[in-house]
């Protein structure tokens, strides 16, 4: 890949994470807060751009590539993602999972009614709406119909731009990294045989993952259900991992908040990491100490992060915080059941989604502070309960599974050179299990598609009433009582 294309790519990376927060604060906020922060955005942008133009080396890493296969690659890449996008729902082109009733609701109302979306009541939408908001913009020009179109289209550009991040962090640009994401699972199908279910439901309604108490969604399942939390985020941590500099670290976390709340606490344990670890290998050519704490300062204190970083962060979070159910925080360590038969659930979740694959990576990954970190706090989430679900579960372990992902194809690569096969196809083998539960997502949206065919019904999932959304603790709070509607907000 040329040096070139690796700049563009990478700075589309960047608009990527910074164009719905920026649309938010043109749409929601005051017209002179609107104006200040587009030109903090703007002049970040600036320098970000001119980075990845100019000392691009030092800013993230390069691998060029042969190029004979780029195009054939870039379509075989481009039909896969077109399929996984096509198949998810978005767009409403095939059969709709539940969560799409509210998602698809939310969206219209982005569309259909004037920002901040509210009633007469005081009632306002507090939601994590970054994902919706440009292709919003195109559904109020154009119609509701190419708004979803648009939809569909934003999220396959995002999952292009994540395979780009993906191979520049594995350093080769192959197809088969983007496979293994798509089928990478937790042994879901082995927790429903061992938690006692009927195993002759396992092709029905279900959905295999809630097997246990808490769930690790898969990343087809987050596509399929929580895509508008889901993708940002992806996005939002292969960019912090891949930079060898701290200059924009806090820049893409402050742009992340609006899109995708819970995945965002769980970014920062690895926005720490490259913050305080990563940069020693940057620095290691510095000379004395003083000299690598005054470079750390001036690459970590930088514009585009004390205040681009700041801006976007407080003022997403200050509308955020209105949400009624975000501020229902909870231990999830006691339950109903006995303390002892929940620590045997807990301890059976942890193995069969993600101790497998953390033991067959362990040879080649236990010195890597990275591989603990993502392994303690995928343990730690489930004791944490925000709002009244587990949707801080679900998602805000989103960063390590991913991180979790990457060490799988690590392994699998240096297995594969080591000629070290019995783990590799170990691994392989757990890796198919695993792909059950994708399969099985895929299996709703074919079948459930079909059967609404031959009925006549109606494909996409049909919305609720907006009244459902406003008055709901999950979506929306009262306007009056936050401080971004009374000194930031239009």
């Amino acid at each position: 890949m040329s040096l070139k294309k690796h700049s563009v790519l990478y700075f589309l990376s960047f608009l990527y994470v910074i164009i719905p927060v920026s649309i938010f604060l043109v749409g929601y906020c005051k017209w002179y807060i609107a104006v200040i922060s587009l030109c903090v955005l703007a002049l970040s942008l600036f320098n970000i751009f001119k980075d990845c133009f100019g000392d691009i080396a030092s800013f993230a890493k390069v691998n060029v590539d042969d190029s004979r296969f780029d195009i054939e690659r870039f379509l075989i890449v481009s039909l896969i993602v077109a399929l996984w996008v096509y198949f998810s729902g978005i767009g409403a082109f095939v059969y709709q999972t539940s969560d799409h009733t509210c998602r698809n609701t939310i969206y219209e109302m982005l569309v259909n009614y004037s920002w901040p979306v509210s009633n007469s009541d005081g009632r306002t939408l507090i939601y994590y709406i970054g994902f919706w908001l440009p292709s919003a913009l195109f559904g109020k020009v154009a119609g509701i119909g190419v708004g979803y179109c648009a939809q569909a289209l934003w999220a396959w550009c995002g999952i292009m731009l994540f395979y780009y991040l993906l191979c520049q962090w594995i350093g080769e640009v192959k197809i088969w990294p983007l496979v293994v994401f798509i089928g990478f699972s937790g042994l879901d199908i082995i927790g429903y045989f061992f938690s006692g279910r009927d195993m002759s439901l396992v092709w029905g309604d279900n959905a295999l993952e809630w097997w246990s108490y808490w769930q690790f969604s898969s990343f087809t399942t987050q596509l399929f259900w929580v895509f508008n939390q889901a993708l940002p985020v992806w996005i939002a941590l292969m960019l912090i991992m891949n930079q060898k500099r701290n200059r924009y670290v806090v820049l893409i976390l402050g742009s992340t908040l609006l899109c995708s709340t819970f995945p965002f606490v769980g970014l920062l344990p690895f926005a720490a990491y490259v913050v305080f670890v990563q940069w020693n290998k940057y620095v290691e050519k510095a000379g004395d100490k003083s000299a690598k704490i005054k470079l750390w300062f001036r690459d970590t204190f930088t514009f585009a992060n004390v205040i681009g970083g700041g801006l976007t962060g407080i003022v997403s979070f200050l509308y955020l915080r209105g949400n009624e159910s975000g501020m229902n925080v909870a231990s999830n360590v006691a339950g109903e059941s006995s303390a002892k038969a929940k620590l045997m659930m807990y301890i059976v979740f942890i193995i069969v989604e993600v101790g497998v694959y953390f033991a067959l990576c362990y040879k080649y990954h236990k010195k890597s502070l990275l591989y603990w970190i993502s392994f303690i706090w995928l343990c730690i989430c489930p004791a944490v309960v925000v709002g009244f679900g587990q949707d801080f579960t679900m998602r805000a372990s989103i960063p390590a599974q991913v991180i979790l992902c990457l060490f799988v194809i690590d392994t699998l690569r240096q297995s594969n050179r080591a000629r070290d096969y019995l783990l590799r196809n170990l691994l392989i083998v757990t890796l198919c299990i695993g792909a059950i539960t994708p399969i099985h997502e895929l299996y709703m949206a074919t079948s459930q598609t079909s059967i609404r065919y031959y009925t006549n019904e109606h494909i996409a999932a049909v919305n609720v009433d907006d009244d459902h959304i406003l008055y709901g603790h999950n979506f929306s709070g009262k306007s009056g009582d936050n401080f971004f509607f009374k000194c930031l907000g239009r």
